[in-house]
């Protein structure tokens, strides 16, 4: 029959080997625990740069842009948020380990490009256009400073703030009038006088 100390041997032995097995077990669940977190990090950052895209390809529209306030307001808007979903993105490759890289140019989907204004007044339409890249500059150099150059070229003839009446779009815009010299309107496919523009 073993006496004393045998006995605690074998329940020291017992505790350590129980110790052991619940590291071993914290070290799997541990294991699986970031395999997990690497995996939804992975998913966020697929979600940042679908959201990026969304971002580039969102169509900013002003029918009477005037010189252009609300497409500038706009641009420097979406290009925040493209620079907050940047770093996003930025901070997520950096925990999982993706080899960051250089940034580029191509890592921006925000452009002038998508900004489309509409004015009556050739002059306004002219600072419209320069407004929107200014504004572009602007924003851009206040974000990113040199981290992240300007493409080349700067300045792009994307054609998107024209020159025309989003209300009135006609070739004559004198109105009709009726046998007594009245202005005449069209509604439901009938002429009739109108009596508030007589």
């Amino acid at each position: 029959k073993a006496g004393p100390p045998i006995d605690e041997a074998r329940t020291a032995e017992q505790i350590v080997a129980g110790g052991r097995a619940q590291e071993t077990r914290e070290g799997r669940r541990i294991d699986r625990l970031k395999k997990q977190r690497a995996a939804l990090l992975t998913e966020a950052r697929g979600a940042i740069e679908a959201y990026r895209k969304r971002l580039g390809e969102t169509r900013v529209l002003d029918p009477a842009c005037g010189s252009g306030n609300f497409l500038y307001v706009s641009l420097s808007i979406l290009k925040e948020l493209e620079a907050e979903a940047l770093r996003l993105q930025e901070g997520i490759s950096n925990e999982v380990g993706v080899a960051r890289g250089q940034l580029g140019t191509a890592h921006l989907a925000v452009s002038p490009r998508t900004f489309i204004g509409l004015e009556k007044k050739p002059w306004a339409k002219e600072i419209a256009e320069l407004v929107l890249w200014i504004g572009y500059i602007q924003s851009h150099l206040r974000l990113y400073g040199a981290k992240i150059p300007l493409p080349s070229p700067v300045l792009q003839d994307y054609r998107n703030v024209g020159q025309g009446d989003a209300v009135l779009a006609s070739d004559d815009e004198r109105p009709v009038l009726d046998a007594h010299g009245r202005v005449q309107t069209r509604w439901s496919g009938k002429m009739i006088v109108d009596p508030i523009t007589r």
